[in-house]
């Protein structure tokens, strides 16, 4: 299914790898309305490119903060230079307790936590909420030294008995669940929360307060609807892990999803579109196999229920073409 996805421009190169001269003008055209040219992809069903997008394209700039289709919140340069604090000062300056220095480089802003500094160099595990969560091999976890998941990973018989290191919470998340925060204090872990217009910073206060958890504020610059394990894979490679290993990081289906690896059922989004998604999952592992060093591994991918089976090698592939 991959095979339609070809790499036909990236900025370190410069050449345009399109067959006509039409296709030539259509890739052009893309490059005038899209700022970042890292890698410019075709889909050969569509007709169409597609790319390193962000929230200010002309699709979505006259609504930024609107979901989209795009794949980061802007280019890497404008992010580290003016929009990551200003990004991080809209939803989290009236914060009213210490989360730690905040802290900018060309993929993250965060406030500082010495637990995140030790992932650099360490194996990280992380459990998505896909129904290929069930295939866990629970005898391997005591390998890595961080686990991180994400939102109602508490539910999860499967992981009743796994430490949860890192654990980034969404507005989807009861925050009121006793069984969540019983798990937090039992697994001593440590909560990320990202930016929410239904997840205010005086909710997250009064969470961090109310139960003495461990908390770090973070926003990445990879932003996308693959979901939150996309950006916990990222938040780990912006911090160094020397591997990552994936399971439950499924994608979506046409059909409703009647098995979820951490609530018992999850519908497919309304906004769902299997060609976009197939597009950024193809700019999600352009932008980690070409922007970091660290093997990233989808342990699931031969699953029945994964969509992503070939991707990696199809991506890296196309890209050193």
């Amino acid at each position: 299914m991959w095979d339609k996805y070809s790499c036909v421009y990236r900025d370190k190169d410069q050449e345009e790898q399109v067959s006509s001269i039409e296709e030539l003008n259509k890739l052009f055209q893309y490059k005038s309305t899209h700022t970042d040219h890292t890698s410019v992809w075709h889909n050969d069903d569509t007709g169409k490119f597609f790319g390193h997008t962000n929230r200010f394209d002309p699709e979505w700039a006259s609504s930024p903060w609107s979901g989209g289709w795009y794949n980061f919140n802007h280019t890497k340069v404008f992010w580290e230079e003016f929009f990551a604090k200003k990004f991080f000062s809209m939803f989290f300056n009236n914060r009213s307790m210490d989360y730690g220095d905040v802290t900018v480089d060309q993929e993250i802003v965060y406030t500082k936590n010495d637990k995140l500094s030790k992932i650099k160099n360490s194996n990280v595990l992380v459990l998505g909420g896909g129904p290929s969560l069930d295939d866990l091999d629970l005898d391997t976890v005591d390998k890595y030294d961080f686990v991180i998941s994400c939102n109602n990973y508490y539910k999860s018989e499967k992981l009743k008995d796994v430490k949860v290191d890192i654990a980034l919470i969404g507005q989807g998340t009861n925050l009121d669940d006793s069984e969540l925060v019983s798990r937090i204090k039992k697994d001593e872990t440590l909560i990320g929360f990202e930016h929410s217009h239904k997840l205010a910073i005086d909710i997250i206060d009064e969470f961090t307060r109310a139960n003495d958890t461990d908390t770090f504020l973070y926003l990445t610059r990879y932003f996308s609807r693959l979901g939150f394990a996309s950006r916990a894979i990222v938040l780990a490679l912006c911090f160094g892990a020397k591997t990552i290993d994936m399971v439950g990081f499924d994608g979506h289906r046409k059909m409703k999803e009647d098995k979820h690896g951490f609530d018992q059922k999850k519908d497919t989004p309304e906004y769902y579109d299997m060609t976009k998604y197939e597009e950024a999952a193809v700019v999600f592992w352009d932008y980690i196999t070409t922007h970091f060093s660290t093997d990233v591994n989808n342990l699931s991918e031969s699953s029945q229920y994964n969509v992503y089976n070939g991707i990696k090698t199809h991506v890296v592939n196309k890209v050193e073409e």
